[in-house]
């Protein structure tokens, strides 16, 4: 009788020990994927694709802007503050400053409006990438325009604060008599951190 006693005993222990040892592993496997692994952190990939297709008296431009969701978390992307935009460049010359070049804005669009009349936010699932084309209409002329698309995402549980990511992009048209017949337009593009 003292022998199961003792048995039921040392079973009651081993059982405390291992739900104590599932505990820790557990606790270590949430600081793994959550901190260390950063799963909370919202990331996108900004991209812009452009397409140049000269007309008689003008080029269209045609935009395909991506966005895409590499993390694992998913990301709820908001109307204020997200645009995509092409400004023109007002010092171009052959003495201008690269330091301060200054850029007037030309074009500003919603993005990501077609299909989603009256709601103002939607949702990129982890690994999913979005994609939407615009045209802009330029004249024939040889200028640079710098075109920039931002995104914006929402609070998360009103403790993650807003991101904010942007991504820019260089376009340098050149004079008519170059393009008629190709789109030899030259692009340089540029990643901007999210901070």
């Amino acid at each position: 009788m003292a022998d199961i006693q003792n048995t039921s005993a040392i079973a009651e222990i081993v059982a405390k020990f291992a739900q104590a040892f599932a505990l820790v592993v557990g606790g270590l496997w949430v600081l793994l994927n959550y901190v260390l692994d950063r799963i909370h952190v919202r990331r996108l990939q900004l991209g812009l694709k452009t397409k140049v297709e000269p007309q008689n008296d003008r080029y269209d431009l045609v935009v395909t802007i991506s966005v895409k969701n590499p993390g694992r978390a998913n990301t709820t992307i908001t109307q204020e503050g997200s645009a995509f935009s092409i400004c023109k460049l007002t010092n171009y010359d052959s003495f201008m400053d690269v330091d301060d070049p200054k850029w007037k804005y030309i074009h500003v669009f919603d993005i990501f409006t077609q299909g989603r009349e009256g709601s103002k936010e939607f949702s990129i699932e982890p690994g999913i990438t979005v994609n939407e084309e615009q045209l802009v209409v330029l004249p024939f002329d040889p200028e640079i325009y710098l075109m920039v698309l931002r995104v914006r995402s929402t609070r998360l549980f009103f403790v993650f604060p807003r991101r904010t990511w942007t991504y820019a992009k260089v376009l340098k048209m050149p004079p008519a008599q170059l393009i008629r017949g190709t789109s030899s337009a030259k692009e340089t593009s540029a990643w901007i951190s999210p901070f």
